[in-house]
C-alpha cells in the first residue's frame, strides 16, 4: 500500500468543487440583495475608540501564538474574495463568513482565507473606520514542528518568472464603510491590473517571516458584505416529531418532521447536515418543495434546495402526497425526486442529494425487534486477471424485520462467506490491526476497499477465487445477545438470491405453520398490489394468525 501526505496547496485545489462565480467588486453606492431580504447592517454595539500603541510583532518562535477559540459577538457577513493558487490562475469566490466582535475594539477574522480547511481566528484591532490586522498570524501547526501562516507577500516579475516575498510593511488594513455595512481589503494593483503586485499569503515556518516559504495560494481582494439571503429559522413553537426518512441512496434513518400552519419542517433529512432544515408548503393532501430554498450555511458555503428528476433536469417544485391520519409522505404518483443541498444556484454545486425520500413517523412507543432485517445483493463483480481484484457490494441497511432502522448501530456488524467459509480480512492485505471477520457497522479500511456504513457493505477482494456462492449475514449484540439475520446467499451462477439455511447460526427457525396469504407494502408503509421494480415489505400471514415481514427486492 502507498502513502500519501497531503499537503495545504492539494487540500485547497480539492476544495474547488465549491467554487463561485466569477468576482465582480463591490457597488459602494448599492448593495442590494440578489434573493431573498436584506440584513440591515451594524456593529452589533462594537466601539470605535481610538487605537494607539500599534506594535511590529517580534519574530521570535516563543512569541507565536495560536487562537483556537474566542469570545464576542459573532456576525456572518458574505466574503467577496479573489484568491490564486498558481501564478496564473485566478478565481472569485463568494461565501458566508464569520467576524468575531470581542471587547476593547478587538475583532477576529473567521477563516480569513477562502477554502483553506482550518478552523483559524485571525485577529485584527478596530482603529476609527479602520480595521489594522497584524502580521503574520498563525493558522494552524503542520504536525511537522513548525507552522502555517497568514502573511502579507509582495510579487515580483522577472520575465516569465514569478516569485514572493514578505513585504517589509507587516500588517494590513481594512476599511470600514459602515453606511453599506462594508469591511473591505485593497492591496496594491490586485483588482486594476492582471496580476496583483500584494497579495495575502500562507506561509510555512517557525516564526512566518522566513523567505521561499510561500505556499503557493494567496488573496488579493477581500470584501465583507451584508449576507444577500434572510437566515432560515425553525419557529420554537413547532414541535419537533421523530420520523423515519426512507431514501434510495442512505436508506432508513431517523429525522424530524413538524407542522405548523400551513408549513412543514423537515430536519435532519441530508445526512451530512443534520441541522439543515427545509420547508414544504402544506396544500390539503399535498406538500411542495420548491426549487431555491435558502437552507442556510455549511462548509462555508451558503445552502439551497434543489428539485431534480432522474435525468438531472431541475424542477420548480416536487409534489408529495400527505396522508395526516396516516402520518407519511410519499413522492406522488411513484415519482422519484431527487432534492439536492447545493451551494450555488448559479454553478449548482451538490454538497449531498437524497433520491426519491419519503417519511413516515415512528411511535415513541413501539417496540423494536432486534432482528436485523435480511440484506439484499446489490453487485457482483468477479476476480478480473488484468486488474487483480473483483467487488461485492451488499444493501445491508441496520434495521430491525419491521423494516425500522436501528438507533444504536454499536453493536452491529456483518459477516461474509464464500462457498460457505467465512471470510476473514487479512490484515497486511486491508491495512488492519489485526485480522477481521465480524466486520462492525461504521467500518472503513483505510482504502476503502473493505466497508460497512450507510446502507452498503462493500468488498474488494484480491485472492483469484471464483466462488459458486457468496452469503452474508448481519448481527446485532444487544445485551449480550446476538441477533442475527437470515444468513442471504447469492447464486453467482445463476444470480438467483435465496435464504440460506446451511451457512451460519440463525437465531430464529423458519416457521413449520402454513403460509395463506402474502401482502406487499412500499417503504411508506403503503399497500401495493404489483410490488416491481424497488424495494418493498413482504408481509406473510400464517394459518395460526402469526405475521412475518422481511423486506424484499422485486
Amino acid at each position: 500500500m502507498k502513502n500519501f501526505t497531503l499537503i495545504l496547496s492539494a487540500l485547497m485545489l480539492a476544495s474547488s468543487a465549491y467554487a463561485a462565480p466569477a468576482l465582480q467588486k463591490a457597488n459602494r453606492a448599492s448593495h442590494e440583495a440578489p434573493l431573498g431580504k436584506k440584513v440591515e447592517w451594524n456593529f452589533l454595539g462594537a466601539k470605535q475608540a481610538e487605537v494607539s500603541n500599534l506594535q511590529k510583532r517580534a519574530a521570535s518562535k516563543a512569541e507565536v501564538e495560536i487562537i483556537d477559540k474566542v469570545e464576542g459577538t459573532e456576525v456572518v457577513f458574505n466574503q467577496n474574495a479573489s484568491f490564486f493558487s498558481g501564478p496564473q490562475f485566478m478565481l472569485g469566490v463568494n461565501n458566508p463568513a464569520k467576524i468575531v466582535f470581542a471587547e476593547d475594539n478587538v475583532v477576529y477574522f473567521v477563516n480569513m482565507l477562502p477554502k483553506v480547511p482550518y478552523e483559524s481566528y485571525i485577529k485584527g484591532v478596530i482603529d476609527g473606520d479602520e480595521i489594522r490586522v497584524d502580521l503574520p498570524q498563525v493558522i494552524t501547526p503542520t504536525g511537522e514542528g513548525d507552522y502555517y501562516f497568514i502573511n502579507k507577500m509582495e510579487l515580483t516579475i522577472d520575465g516569465d518568472l514569478n516569485s514572493y516575498a514578505t513585504c517589509e510593511d507587516d500588517y494590513i488594513i481594512f476599511t470600514i464603510y459602515e453606511d453599506e455595512g462594508v469591511i473591505s481589503l485593497d492591496l496594491a494593483n490586485a483588482v486594476d491590473d492582471e496580476m496583483p503586485s500584494e497579495i495575502i499569503g500562507v506561509t510555512r515556518g517557525d516564526t512566518g517571516l522566513e523567505e521561499d516559504s510561500f505556499q503557493g495560494y494567496g488573496i488579493s481582494y477581500m470584501e465583507y458584505s451584508p449576507v444577500p439571503y434572510e437566515v432560515p429559522v425553525l419557529p420554537e413553537t413547532v414541535e419537533m416529531q421523530e420520523w423515519i426518512c426512507n431514501d434510495d441512496w442512505y436508506g432508513s434513518y431517523y429525522c424530524e418532521v413538524g407542522f405548523e400552519d400551513d408549513t412543514v419542517y423537515i430536519r435532519g433529512a441530508f445526512p451530512n447536515e443534520p441541522e439543515i432544515f427545509f420547508t414544504g408548503k402544506v396544500e390539503g393532501d399535498k406538500i411542495i418543495f420548491t426549487t431555491g430554498d435558502f437552507l442556510g450555511f455549511a462548509h462555508d458555503n451558503y445552502d439551497f434546495l434543489v428539485v431534480a428528476d432522474e435525468n438531472g433536469f431541475i424542477l420548480d417544485e416536487a409534489v408529495y402526497d400527505y396522508d395526516a391520519e396516516a402520518k407519511t409522505i410519499a413522492p406522488e404518483n411513484g415519482t422519484m425526486p431527487y432534492l439536492y443541498e447545493i451551494t450555488s444556484m448559479e454553478e449548482l454545486y451538490y454538497m449531498d442529494y437524497l433520491i426519491g425520500p419519503s417519511f413516515r413517523y415512528i411511535d415513541p412507543d413501539m417496540v423494536i425487534d432486534p432482528t436485523p432485517a435480511p440484506p439484499m445483493i446489490a453487485s457482483y463483480e468477479e476476480y478480473d486477471p488484468e486488474y487483480e481484484f473483483g467487488s461485492i457490494v451488499w444493501y445491508a441497511q441496520p434495521e430491525s424485520v419491521d423494516g425500522v432502522p436501528f438507533k444504536d448501530t454499536e453493536g452491529v456488524y456483518a459477516n461474509l462467506y464464500f462457498d460457505h467459509e467465512l471470510f476473514v480480512a487479512d490484515a497486511l492485505v486491508y491495512d488492519l490491526d489485526e485480522d477481521m471477520y465480524n466486520i462492525p457497522y461504521g467500518f472503513a479500511s483505510y482504502w476503502g476497499d473493505l466497508r460497512y456504513s450507510g446502507k452498503t457493505f462493500y468488498l474488494d477482494f484480491y485472492d483469484e477465487i471464483y466462488p459458486e456462492t457468496i452469503s452474508l449475514q448481519i448481527v446485532n449484540v444487544v445485551d449480550g445477545v446476538e441477533y442475527k439475520s437470515a444468513m442471504m446467499t447469492y447464486n453467482t451462477v445463476t444470480e438467483e438470491l435465496y435464504a440460506d439455511e446451511t451457512t451460519g447460526v440463525q437465531n430464529v427457525s423458519v416457521s413449520e405453520t402454513q403460509k395463506v396469504g402474502v401482502n406487499y407494502y412500499n417503504l411508506s408503509g403503503v399497500k401495493v398490489s404489483n410490488p416491481t421494480n424497488g424495494f418493498f415489505i413482504q408481509e406473510s400471514v400464517m394459518k395460526d394468525g402469526s405475521k412475518k415481514v422481511v423486506k424484499v427486492r422485486k
